[in-house]
């Protein structure tokens, strides 16, 4: 995908995309809570940085954005507290639990530094 990206671009062109991920240098259990925590496609072997130069990409910026993201997390869950009785109608029980306990999940790691969202940027040389 992000070579087929790269290729779109023009020389100079830059690409831009938020992105969840376990920390670097966890232990294989924290590692392992990080990826249950994130979105399912959260569990790479490498690192963003190593997939963009991969792709050809250069100028790479990693900016971490957790401390944006947590707040997000806390913000979706107070809305979902603050209107759970429509929300249990509209999505179900069970899918209503499922959600709030996924998102606690995440905010935990997010709070223990084991979970990051990075917004990632790069060019095309």
């Amino acid at each position: 995908m992000l070579r087929a990206n790269r290729r779109a671009l023009k020389r100079g062109g830059k690409i831009g995309f938020w992105t969840i991920h376990p920390a670097a240098g966890l232990s294989p259990r924290l590692r392992r809570i990080a990826s249950a925590t994130g979105p399912p496609q959260n569990a790479m072997r490498s690192t963003n940085e190593r997939l963009l130069r991969s792709a050809g990409f250069g100028d790479i910026e990693l900016i971490d954005v957790s401390a944006e993201y947590a707040t997000t997390l806390r913000a979706w869950l107070a809305a979902w507290e603050a209107r759970e009785q429509e929300m249990r109608e509209a999505v179900g029980g069970a899918d209503f639990d499922r959600r709030v306990a996924n998102r606690n999940g995440a905010l935990d790691a997010v709070d223990r530094g084991i979970l990051k969202r990075t917004l990632c940027i790069a060019v095309r040389p």
